[in-house]
């Protein structure tokens, strides 16, 4: 589906909002104590720029001292936090996204503990049994209330906001005027319509005079109270209208007060866009941009309310903790990649109550957005992010700049939870065009530790090994020594006790970064047991049974050159797709210097569901020229019909000039690739 209307950009008074795609502002908890915004805070937002929601609204910001309503609640209603929000307007801007700040007192729904004062409302009545009763605010305060408001509105302003929204939902302070179930006031601000409205519209003027003209001034309503003797949808309609006189230039509109908590929240069982028809009610009444909210979760549903004129934007809130990158990814055609919102409500809503950083169980990155920026910023780009579990190339994403790393980070833990049921992360400096080296060590239970010299592994597809060498062409005697020195150390720091290797990335200036240490015996093990004498095999049953190694660093010397081919069921010509199937014939050499490792047989079934490995073939030579002939020999005597494999592949990698001179990198397959795609085009 093409999202035709929802990426078309909008006028919201003197604001140009670039698509349809909004943040409503909710209640996060990673403000400071202090009132101001955090870190964390910036890198939330941020992410949800990055992600190209095109307005973001921050969370009900505390605009008179006295009414907040909980210990981690932002402020306006000083200086102090100016500062903290011009770094989430300008991370914001940056990504082209623009910024409304929600100003609040939250009143009768607030709380006397966390506001240092007693809570007001219109009139003395209690937002739900057990909760505090709220002061009749004096009329000569309410006057000093409206002033704070313009207060407010400067300070946002000051710190970069493109727009405020005042809060009049909700059963919080203006909604409490606004409403005859909640203002039973004798006084101007009371009694009929007019006199009820008078406290949201002296405040749209104080705001609109303050800012003089230079923001957009949006309002927060409810569609409807849904409570007895509240305010209805044609209630609510006649609130738009009167709203759009007093100057406002767009309407976000939300559902219910808190004794309604299912049509705030609207967990799983409430069906997503409960309240449009509502808010296409509204919007028949105004001509100002409108906003509507309500547990949308696909961006379909959307298109079809802006195109068919129910509302002109639409929030997602939710969702876009579940998913920061979800308009990108529509825009980009990529909505199978999408992560959505399950409404279980558990991390966001129950958290925010409790005073704690909200989480999202279907987004692990949702509040630790700043920790892996932190890491990669201090690493240094480019940056590798990869899974702490499992392996075989999954979980693995390149973080070029900032910019890309919250995307990467977030699709890489993804992969990971799913892969391995874990969505622990490492993030490293990544290395371009390296070597993948690794030495193979042995260690015993008496502390003995040695290493067996080094295996080049960089022939590789998909992050999964092809090729393996030992010894390395590029590696002295001396970077040998240092690097042996470096994975003995480790295994000892560990007191690892077992046959092991540890890796290590070579760039080609000959600095080795350590990557990650294998516990067990390697697939290419052959390699090592050829130029080294030793079996490792043995060597680790000797281990297992209690007894020391047999041999110690000294007697470790390498001999010739050793080279593994791995024999794969699989067709490289479709991208290195599996071929399961039934081997129909089968042939493998033999003689000096060749050794054959496999399990196969003709008639043998290979199935779908493991590694496509099937059998390897290494040779060992008196130098490295000659073991490439030998294998070259080798392979063209191998023989598997009835399936598919990478032999013939394998010979194409042997004859390429970059192999043969030693030219290889963790990329030359893919280098290897594009030269033949090249070749296709120009034939």
């Amino acid at each position: 589906m093409k999202f035709k209307h929802m990426f078309s950009p909008i006028q919201i008074g003197p604001m140009t909002v670039k698509n349809r795609f909004v943040v409503p502002p909710m209640g996060n908890n990673f403000a400071k104590t202090d009132g101001t915004w955090s870190d964390e805070s910036v890198a939330y937002y941020a992410e949800r720029a990055k992600g190209q929601f095109g307005l973001i609204t921050i969370e009900a910001t505390v605009v008179h001292k006295g009414a907040k309503g909980g210990p981690r609640k932002p402020c306006l209603y000083d200086d102090n936090s100016i500062e903290s929000l011009k770094k989430i307007t300008d991370a914001c801007h940056a990504e082209g996204a623009k910024i409304s700040i929600q100003l609040q007192n939250a009143g009768p729904e607030g709380n006397a503990k966390n506001a240092g004062a007693p809570i007001q409302a219109a009139t003395s009545i209690a937002a739900a049994d057990g909760r505090d009763i709220p002061e009749a605010v004096p009329t000569e305060q309410v006057y000093e209330l409206i002033k704070g408001y313009g207060d407010a509105a400067v300070r946002a302003m000051k710190g970069g906001a493109d727009a405020v929204e005042i809060h009049m939902a909700h059963g919080y302070l203006v909604n409490s005027f606004m409403s005859p179930r909640t203002n039973k006031r004798v006084d101007e601000f009371g009694g009929n319509f007019e006199n009820r409205m008078r406290f949201s519209r002296l405040i749209v003027e104080e705001v609109k005079k303050r800012t003089e003209g230079k923001i957009a001034v949006l309002a927060r309503i409810n569609s409807t109270e849904d409570m007895f003797g509240g305010l209805d949808n044609h209630d609510m309609c006649a609130v738009a209208a009167y709203l759009e006189e007093c100057g406002i230039d767009g309407l976000h509109v939300s559902r219910a007060v808190h004794l309604k908590d299912e049509y705030m929240w609207a967990p799983t069982g409430i069906h997503g866009g409960f309240s449009a028809e509502y808010v296409a009610n509204i919007k028949k009444c105004v001509s100002i941009p409108v906003i509507t909210v309500g547990r949308y979760t696909e961006p379909q549903f959307a298109e079809v309310m802006v195109r068919t004129g129910t509302a002109d934007l639409v929030a997602f809130g939710r969702q876009s903790l579940a998913d920061p990158a979800m308009p990108k990814k529509a825009f980009e055609d990529r909505l199978e990649d999408m992560t959505p919102c399950i409404a279980c409500l558990q991390g966001c809503v129950a958290n925010m109550y409790a005073g704690k950083p909200i989480c999202c169980l279907t987004n692990p990155v949702l509040g630790r957005e700043s920790e892996g920026m932190k890491e990669a910023e201090t690493i240094g780009y480019p940056v590798i992010i990869k899974a702490a579990l499992g392996g075989g190339g999954k979980g693995m994403r390149v973080a070029d700049t900032l910019a890309d790393f919250e995307e990467s980070f977030r699709t890489a833990q993804k992969e990971t939870q799913m892969a391995f049921g874990d969505s622990t992360m490492y993030v490293e400096h990544f290395v371009r065009h390296p070597r993948h080296i690794e030495f193979q060590i042995m260690a015993d239970k008496f502390g003995n530790v040695i290493h067996l010299g080094e295996r080049d592994c960089s022939i590789q597809r998909n992050h999964q090994k092809m090729i393996e060498e030992s010894p390395c062409e590029v590696i002295s005697d001396d970077l040998r020594a240092r690097m042996g020195e470096a994975a003995v150390k480790a295994a000892k720091a560990a007191g690892y006790e077992n046959a092991g290797t540890i890796e290590f990335l070579l760039d080609k200036d000959g600095r080795f970064y350590f990557m990650e240490m294998n516990t067990r015996i390697q697939v290419e093990h052959p390699v090592t047991e050829w130029v080294t004498g030793v079996d490792l095999v043995k060597e680790q049953i000797r281990i297992a049974s209690g007894l020391p190694l047999s041999c110690k660093q000294e007697d470790i010397h390498l001999t010739g050159h050793a080279i593994e081919c791995r024999i794969n069921a699989e067709n490289p010509s479709k991208g290195f797709r599996p071929s399961p199937g039934t081997i129909t014939d089968m042939y493998f050499p033999g003689g000096k210097g060749i050794r054959i490792d496999s399990a196969v047989y003709s008639g043998y079934t290979i199935p779908p569901y493991y590694d496509s490995m099937i059998a390897k073939v290494i040779v060992w030579a008196k130098n490295r020229t000659e073991a490439i002939r030998k294998m070259q020999s080798a392979l063209g005597e191998v023989i598997i019909e009835g399936i598919d494999t990478n032999v013939d592949y394998q010979y194409e990698i042997l004859e390429h000039p970059d192999f043969q001179s030693g030219n290889t990198d963790v990329e030359f397959i893919e280098r290897m690739e594009s030269e033949a795609q090249q070749e296709k085009r120009v034939g």
